[in-house]
């Protein structure tokens, strides 16, 4: 064979060589594009880190409100807004009819919308129970949510697993767990500020590098109940 011979020999390998890695090729962009879209979807969730917060929620507000004066556990940010004691009864209510019951929703491809959340169906639910018992049942119903969790052994692609919610439309499972996460510190923080606040005229002429004695003022909301 002449070396003109040859080099039409070697180009042609070459060439069959590539077309033998066209599928490969095509199946590799295809599973960027699947792992792309499923980032997409959790949009920055982690199960693990989220755990971490949901676990410690009951027992940071334990510690923070065991043992008060009522001046601190029934204090409020004025007219239509909660008291630390009623935020607790509301966490309560969202551990029993909220979370888990919206991820099983999610899970099990429903079509229809979530239940409606009633964002103030603690004002007869507490009534009459004490800040101790309403702590202690948080903290139970908290485990048993975060066990239940666990115990469903999400896969990466569930998160971008989507459900219609009443008002939002629609939701994904990242963004659910997400929310209960970023709902407790909302609440944490709410707590603190409505304690803080009870100190409004106490700290005198310090107000001015207290922002957290203006923020959110009596914005809790009112007008729509149910999410």
């Amino acid at each position: 064979m002449g070396e003109a011979g040859r080099c039409a020999a070697g180009l042609a390998s070459v060439v069959d060589y590539s077309e033998t890695l066209s599928p490969l090729h095509g199946d590799l962009e295809k599973h960027e594009d699947e792992r792309r879209n499923v980032s997409m979807k959790s949009e920055g969730f982690n199960l693990q880190e989220a755990v971490a917060i949901l676990e410690r929620t009951p027992a940071t507000l334990n510690e923070l409100l065991t043992g008060l004066p009522d001046t601190w556990i029934r204090a409020t940010e004025g007219e239509n807004t909660w008291s630390p004691y009623d935020v607790i009864g509301h966490l309560i209510h969202g551990e029993r009819t909220d979370w888990i019951p919206r991820v099983r929703h999610i899970m099990a491809g429903q079509t229809w919308p979530f239940q409606a959340f009633d964002r103030m169906a603690q004002f007869q639910e507490s009534e009459r129970k004490s800040l101790s018992e309403l702590l202690a049942t948080f903290a139970e119903l908290r485990q048993e949510n975060v066990a239940t969790l666990l115990a469903m052994n999400l896969a990466e692609a569930d998160y971008g697993r989507t459900a219609m919610h009443p008002e939002l439309g629609e939701v994904t499972l990242a963004q659910l767990l997400a929310t209960w996460v970023v709902h407790d510190l909302d609440h944490v923080g709410q707590i603190a500020r409505t304690m803080a606040k009870v100190y409004s005229a106490a700290v005198g002429p310090w107000t001015a590098y207290l922002s957290i004695l203006s923020d959110r003022e009596s914005k809790t909301p009112t007008a729509k109940n149910k999410s």
